[in-house]
């Protein structure tokens, strides 16, 4: 077979072999590549120490391989771990190959061991010598018919190996590639590492990181064991490491901790006593008047046994009622469990027995809604309408001393059920502690100020609706309560907001 039939007898082997997912093998890149401006080549050096070439030499030599080959494979496990794709195509120049480029096609397991990275990494190589490798007329020909671009680079990655005449020998040219390494002798102990990439695409700073994580895992597997598995060799140095598990995760702030929800309003009834607080189509109430009526309503309820940690279930059309019960319940030292109106019978039922709530604030209107679903969970407990406040109307309108009841910040503040869509509704609970941090943080990050208002428009079943009742009622702002189901009328909100 002549030059030119066993030319083509490769370049028909490749097209076939590079038309699977290793041609699409990817880097994350700074950059989209299509539409993408002419770069230019950004090139830096780095040095592999000679303790580690000694270690990798001597795990190759075992296998009867050559360190290049491990410096190869470990290049490739960590192209694969960057990229998360398992099927990575890496172009390979070397000396015994002329002007060609071997594509080397890793099929990579993070449960191998190095050494039988090195196994199959070392047996990909000698199958693509067996064929032949591709020269730069062909790499161009091929990335067009893979890549549908001539233009584009065949490989994303080029590993180069210069054994001889140091990095600087002028036995490789440079192969178009989005990323190069080339390994060499570089006059000092160790290897010399040039590196040179796209810098349309990468920022040098991405490709130092990644080059910096192929050092690292190269250290790390000259000082792995021979039962050690690549996936448990990190490609963190110990300040990514730092960064990655401890300063990304510094977020503590200071926040009240030891103060309930309900404390955080008090806190700014004290401040703003005449100031609305509340608004709804009808009517409105002061800090001062909502507070007060919420402290009536809390005595009672106290009276009716309800302490720390027990439910009290509300089922009530949105409004100023509403955020009175709500207020109520926790300053009772209750958490309070919402029900929405519209909810079906069986799903009020089930929650009910669920919950097993002390008691049940709700409005007379209602008792339709709620009234079977209360007999059939069989439970008897004291119904308080809230647009009747005739009960505790001579109740006292002070605060209750959160420590006289025994209530703390980590005792619960309310139970929202999921939506059942995976299997039954699960009751969430959270504690005063947690909800408080979030309004703080709320806050902190957004800044409400006393002349703002805020529309409450989400059901009160859902999560969401707990910072829109409680966030502007500790800084002073107006809340608003939307009509009930006003939030599925868009022209309503729109005139409204």
């Amino acid at each position: 077979m002549n030059d030119k039939q066993e030319r083509e007898r490769a370049m028909a082997h490749w097209q076939d072999a590079l038309g699977g997912s290793a041609a699409r093998f990817e880097l994350a890149t700074d950059r989209p590549r299509a539409g993408r401006p002419a770069g230019g080549i950004g090139e830096f050096r780095e040095r592999i120490d000679a303790t580690t070439v000694d270690a990798l030499a001597a795990k190759a030599d075992r296998e009867g391989q050559r360190v290049s080959e491990m410096l190869f494979a470990t290049w490739t496990a960590c192209l694969a771990r960057l990229s998360g794709q398992d099927d990575v195509l890496v172009g390979l120049a070397d000396a015994a190959n002329g002007d060609a480029v071997l594509p080397v096609r890793v099929d990579f397991d993070g449960a191998w061991t190095p050494v039988q990275l090195l196994a199959h990494v070392a047996g990909r190589i000698g199958d693509a010598r067996l064929v032949g490798g591709i020269d730069a007329a062909g790499m161009a020909v091929l990335a067009g018919r893979v890549h549908g671009d001539a233009a584009e680079p065949l490989f994303r990655a080029v590993f180069e190996l210069q054994d001889g005449g140091g990095i600087e020998g002028g036995a490789q040219p440079a192969v178009p590639a989005d990323v190069a390494i080339a390994v060499g002798p570089g006059g000092e102990p160790g290897l010399e590492v040039r590196v040179r990439f796209a810098d349309a695409l990468f920022d040098a700073a991405t490709m130092r990181r990644y080059v910096g994580h192929w050092l690292t895992l190269l250290r790390g597997v000259a000082l792995a064991g021979d039962a050690t598995p690549m996936a448990a060799i990190t490609l963190l140095d110990d300040a990514e490491r730092h960064q990655v598990l401890e300063a990304f995760n510094a977020t503590q702030a200071d926040f009240p901790a030891d103060s309930c929800i309900h404390e955080l309003v008090e806190a700014q009834v004290g401040r703003t006593p005449d100031a609305v607080a509340v608004t709804s189509e009808a009517d409105s109430l002061t800090y001062a008047q909502l507070n007060a009526r919420a402290n009536q309503l809390a005595h009672h309820l106290r009276g009716l046994g309800v302490g720390p940690d027990d439910r009290v279930a509300i089922c009530i059309e949105r409004g100023l009622e509403m955020v009175v019960g709500l207020l109520a319940i926790l300053k009772a030292g209750g958490a309070y469990v919402p029900l929405d109106p519209s909810y079906p019978a069986d799903r009020l039922r089930y929650m009910l027995e669920d919950c097993a709530p002390v008691a049940l604030l709700t409005q007379a209107s209602l008792e339709p809604v709620w009234s079977p679903a209360v007999e059939q969970a069989d439970l008897a407990l004291p119904v308080l309408d809230l647009q009747d406040a005739q009960a505790w109307r001579d109740a006292p309108t002070d605060n209750i001393d959160r420590a006289g009841i025994g209530l703390a910040p980590d005792n619960l503040a309310y139970v929202i059920y999921t939506s059942g869509s995976t299997g039954m509704p699960k009751g969430v609970m959270n504690e005063h502690r947690g909800v408080v941090n979030r309004l703080w943080w709320m806050q902190a990050a957004y800044r409400l100020d006393a002349d703002d208002a805020v529309l409450q428009k989400t059901p009160f079943g859902f999560d969401v609706s707990v910072w829109e009742f409680f966030w502007p009622l500790q800084v002073g702002a107006r809340l608003v309560m939307a009509r009930e189901q006003g939030h599925k009328e868009p022209a309503y909100l729109a005139g409204l907001i």
